[in-house]
């Protein structure tokens, strides 16, 4: 069985988010520190879609190729909701699988 990792980031439409959290696991990533298998999956109380999250962490990512960038963004989704709403905690889901709180 393979194993997955899943790094779920709380405040993902914050700007700790957007200028430390997002590069930070950009350089894990292109060090090969992250496990095959990674998903991140930022949680924030903005309205916006995985495509608009991934613009907005872009930004804040220099290094690597352009290959790279995407090969990192393509493990990030994002989700809404308020940190006190368990029906939008229960929307969360990781490779089809909800998160159980």
């Amino acid at each position: 069985m393979d194993e997955s990792t899943v790094i779920f980031v709380f405040g993902a439409s914050g700007d700790l988010a957007l200028k430390k959290t997002y590069p930070s696991l950009y350089e894990l990533f292109l060090s090969s520190l992250l496990p095959p298998r990674t998903l991140i999956v930022g949680y924030g109380r903005s309205s916006m879609t995985d495509s608009e999250a991934r613009g907005k962490w872009g930004k804040n990512i220099k290094a690597g190729t352009a290959e790279e960038q995407a090969s990192f963004l393509k493990m990030c989704t994002y989700r809404s909701g308020g940190y006190n709403d368990s029906v939008a905690f229960g929307k969360v889901r990781v490779w089809g699988l909800p998160l159980i709180f």
